[in-house]
C-alpha cells in the first residue's frame, strides 16, 4: 500500500496562494504539481534523492 501524504507548500509563498508549486510524499517519491491549478493540474514525480538534487540546485546561491 502506498502512503499519500497532503498537499503542502511554502510557508514563504504570498497570501493569495495562487504562485507556489505544492508538493506532497507519494509512498517513496515525490509529487509536485502548480497550485494555481489545484486539483487539476498535471503532477511530476520524482524519487526522493531526485527532488533533494533539485531543491539543492534551487537554493545555490
Amino acid at each position: 500500500m502506498t502512503t499519500i501524504g497532503p498537499w503542502r507548500k511554502s510557508s514563504r509563498s504570498q497570501g493569495s496562494g495562487a504562485n507556489c508549486v505544492e508538493l506532497r510524499l507519494f509512498g517513496d517519491q515525490v509529487q509536485l504539481r502548480d497550485s494555481k491549478l489545484g486539483t487539476g493540474s498535471p503532477t511530476l514525480t520524482v524519487s526522493a534523492a531526485e527532488f533533494s538534487s533539485l531543491k539543492n540546485l534551487i537554493q545555490a546561491p
